[in-house]
């Protein structure tokens, strides 16, 4: 009888680092206040976070379908992919860009992105990772501000001296 042992100790603590470390990353991507998307090289949304189907009000499954183009003001859309070809040609590390998105309803809903290029295991362009703030309410509130700059202004120019 031959017998054979092998100390797996090391191995253990490993995957339950592992483990540990995914369960703290799965909570923050999907307890995040911040909305973020995964799409591929294509465009296709392929994961997502529960801010992201509230941000843009379609289910899971309807998410699921979406590409940037289905969703993106037309507008935008081409800054959109010029600023990632940039993090394609590796002369960026991120992009920044206030962008609108449609949602399900048909509103426009305001925001400011921030996206990073992943790679796959061989260093080849896999995912764009993309964190999507709402500053709707803070882009309603200076077009307020802007309004009753203007309204003042007018009413000071069209004053007479008394």
């Amino acid at each position: 009888m031959i017998c054979n042992s092998r100390d797996i100790s090391e191995r253990v603590k490993l995957q339950k680092e592992i483990n540990k470390n995914y369960e703290r990353f799965t909570a923050l991507f999907e307890l995040s206040p911040v909305a973020i998307a995964v799409s591929n090289m294509k465009g296709q949304i392929v994961d997502f976070n529960n801010s992201f189907v509230k941000l843009l009000e379609y289910s899971p499954e309807e998410s699921k379908k979406l590409t940037i183009k289905d969703i993106s003001h037309p507008e935008d859309l081409e800054t959109n992919l010029l600023l990632r070809k940039t993090l394609l040609s590796r002369e960026r590390a991120s992009m920044e860009m206030k962008k609108r998105y449609f949602s399900k309803s048909g509103k426009t809903v305001e925001t400011y992105l921030n996206v990073v290029l992943q790679n796959d295991e061989q260093g080849n362009p896999a995912f764009f990772l993309g964190q999507i703030i709402d500053i709707s309410d803070i882009e309603k509130g200076r077009q307020k501000l802007e309004e009753s700059e203007r309204e003042y202004r007018d009413l000071f120019d069209n004053s007479y001296d008394l």
